[in-house]
């Protein structure tokens, strides 16, 4: 669910994504902005706050370990 909001969300700002989404260096592909600007959308989508607070910053190093914590944020 997250992975599809993802790509939808990189579609939307025109990024064309056709690498391997769970090794893509998050910020290779989105900015500091882009990164605050994908937090707003899937808060949006998934009507949840997702708290940030609790997780390693290197959670975010690629999309897929992205996508995996913002599951684990979800299902908490």
């Amino acid at each position: 669910m997250i992975q599809q909001m993802l790509l939808e969300f990189l579609g939307e700002k025109g990024i064309a994504f056709d690498s391997d989404l769970q090794s893509a260096n998050t910020f290779e592909v989105i900015d500091s902005m882009g990164f605050l600007e994908l937090l707003n959308f899937l808060e949006q989508r998934t009507g949840a706050e997702l708290d940030l607070s609790t997780l390693d910053l290197e959670d975010f190093a690629t999309l897929g370990g992205l996508v995996k914590s913002i599951e684990k944020i979800l299902k908490a």
